[in-house]
């Protein structure tokens, strides 16, 4: 896929210890939040890269207006869209810094974020490092407690610590949401990318790849990223959990997994979580749409939509049953 690179200043800066990676759909409107996030932080010396995922709006013309003047920005501008992996390929591929760190443009950092990170991966010689999420609900403006409960201190996890982690329905959040900071060297060294095809998911199976191929993640439980959640309308992914299933089920039979049953099960239960969890969206949208033949069948059929929703879901059925 071609790209064209365009600087925001001509003016030489000097090479970055960690580069930042801002994909960008459509987010003409709000972008500005995420790169004034990425700007201010202190400490370090930045790079930031925003990838024009073809935007049909004018995210392209509202960067460069705003953010001309900055010799550390520059755009890649994609000739065709090619979705979240596609575009984070791309930065990565424009990146000069040792350090690459991904930023959704509905997304922030918290002040100070990167320079405890890059803190947290030289103690523990890292190849990813990431920190706690708090999610931001803008209907509400909300700002959630930390999601990672079980981390005290900065901790290194393994495959199976990850894939534990990364579903749904865990006392914590999703390890497969967390935003970590890659060395690029690691990357470049094992050929790791985002996988172009995957739309939805593309973090998970890119953290499992890294991690196949020995990198050393370390999680710190200090909050560091803002995540957006879709309430917000912001978000250009579309959900599809039927595939990631189908990608869990992939990788359970890949060739360097298949004989470690341990990895295997873990990949199973993911698996189960993921239905589940798209059985009870199925469920919200079946009342919220009110279908409610299709919403009482699915109460009665998986008992834990009434173990998720307790007295809440027991009221929307007698509601809908009236």
């Amino acid at each position: 896929m071609p790209n064209s690179v365009s600087p925001t200043s001509a003016v030489p800066m000097n090479t970055p210890e960690i580069c930042v990676v801002i994909p960008a759909y459509r987010a003409a409107q709000f972008i500005g939040k995420a790169i004034d996030s990425a700007l201010s932080q202190t400490g370090v010396a930045l790079e930031v890269i925003v990838v024009d995922d073809h935007c049909p709006d004018d995210t392209h013309a509202t960067v460069t207006a705003r953010y001309g003047h900055v010799a550390n920005l520059s755009v890649v501008r994609l000739d065709r869209n090619g979705g979240p992996s596609a575009a984070r390929n791309a930065g990565f591929a424009a990146a000069r810094a040792p350090w690459i760190a991904v930023l959704d443009a509905d997304d922030a950092f918290e002040p100070g974020r990167l320079r405890h990170l890059l803190d947290v991966a030289g103690a523990f010689a890292a190849d990813m490092v990431a920190d706690n999420v708090r999610f931001l609900d803008e209907a509400q403006a909300a700002l959630s407690p930390p999601q990672i409960q079980a981390i005290r201190s900065a901790t290194e996890i393994d495959r199976y610590a990850f894939v534990a982690a990364a579903r749904p329905f865990n006392q914590d959040m999703d390890y497969g949401l967390l935003k970590p900071m890659f060395r690029r060297q690691f990357l470049e060294d094992h050929a790791i990318r985002y996988d172009p095809a995957i739309r939805h998911g593309e973090d998970f199976k890119m953290y499992f790849d890294a991690m196949l191929c020995g990198a050393k993640f370390v999680i710190t439980p200090q909050p560091g990223y803002v995540w957006t959640l879709r309430t917000s309308g912001k978000s250009q992914t579309t959900v599809d959990y039927t595939a990631q299933i189908a990608m869990s089920e992939s990788l359970a039979k890949r060739s360097d997994v298949v004989d470690d049953g341990r990895l295997v099960s873990l990949l199973h239960d993911r698996q189960q979580a993921l239905g589940r969890l798209e059985t009870l969206n199925g469920f919200r949208h079946a009342v919220q749409s009110g279908k409610r033949v299709q919403a009482i069948r699915l109460f009665l059929g998986h008992p834990f939509i009434v173990r998720q929703y307790a007295g809440r879901a027991i009221r929307k059925v007698a509601r809908l049953i009236r």
